[in-house]
């Protein structure tokens, strides 16, 4: 997992208790890497915070992968996932995560069937603005909207 980030404690703390349930309870073979951006002085407090989240997991399980970097400047989701990217080894299996996304183990599995080194890619569309209402506009017997 690369995961940047900027200003997101109650976020993160949120994502880290996923990533705790799938990943860390059940052994899953998987590491953590935090790209902690700051772009101003009241970031820092933010930052602290985002930093001993890390560290309190890392301790919790001394045997997991856990751990961040530093970035400089305004945050950018591109260029975290970049600098991420460039501290791994060239044959690691990478996802690029946004903390708001929420996965299992099943999905987790997915990624590793469907990408192969060097070959092929898996890139899930995630559909963070889904709307079912939009969706039921097909169905048989119920009458679609008129204005858009």
């Amino acid at each position: 997992f690369i995961v940047p980030l900027s200003r997101v404690t109650d976020r993160l703390r949120d994502f880290m208790q996923v990533y705790e349930k799938v990943s860390l309870e059940t052994g899953t073979a998987v590491s953590l890497l935090g790209v902690l951006f700051h772009d101003s002085p009241e970031d820092q407090t933010s930052l602290e915070q985002c930093k001993q989240l890390f560290d309190q997991y890392a301790t919790k399980y001394p045997d997991a992968a856990i751990r961040y970097i530093e970035a400089e400047g305004e945050f950018s989701r591109a260029v975290g996932l970049d600098l991420g990217a460039r501290q791994l080894p060239p044959d690691a299996l990478l996802f690029f995560c946004d903390i708001d996304v929420d996965f299992d183990k099943g999905f987790l599995q997915r990624c590793r069937n469907n990408a192969v080194i060097g070959q092929q890619v898996f890139y899930p569309a995630v559909f963070s603005q889904y709307d079912p209402e939009l969706v039921k506009e097909g169905i048989p017997g119920k009458p679609k909207p008129t204005n858009l």
